[in-house]
């Protein structure tokens, strides 16, 4: 990844990855579990950011390999993704931790389309 002037290019490719290796930190700053993280919440971190003329060019997700080795923190197979956005207006890279939804959330989204499904076919007769 190369800034210039508040220009973002991203240089990585598939045969020429970017690593991003993601550490989690205690309250005190050592490696351990990171303070106040939950594996049921959605988090988003700011990594970088552009200026609005210089922008971001040449990013792709695919291009970046996202090493969680030494986070230690349990994930419930939640999963870290990088995107790009803005931020305060201005073009930015962001990490993402998207948790994965419990079993019950589901099952009340099979019971909520079931019911849909079921007043559709009642109006139909």
């Amino acid at each position: 990844m190369l800034v210039t002037g508040g220009a973002i290019t991203v240089t990585a490719t598939s045969g020429n990855p970017f690593s991003l290796r993601v550490i989690s930190l205690s309250a005190g700053g050592d490696p351990g579990n990171a303070s106040g993280f939950s594996a049921s919440t959605a988090y988003s971190w700011l990594l970088a950011t552009g200026n609005p003329g210089g922008g971001i060019s040449g990013f792709d997700a695919a291009d970046f390999l996202i090493d969680t080795t030494a986070f230690s923190s349990p994930r419930d197979s939640g999963v870290f993704s990088l995107s790009q956005g803005l931020s305060g207006g201005n073009p930015a890279l962001f990490l993402n931790f998207t948790p994965v939804p419990e079993p019950s959330t589901y099952a009340l989204l099979g019971v909520g389309l079931g019911l849909v499904l079921l007043t559709v076919r009642r109006r139909r007769l």
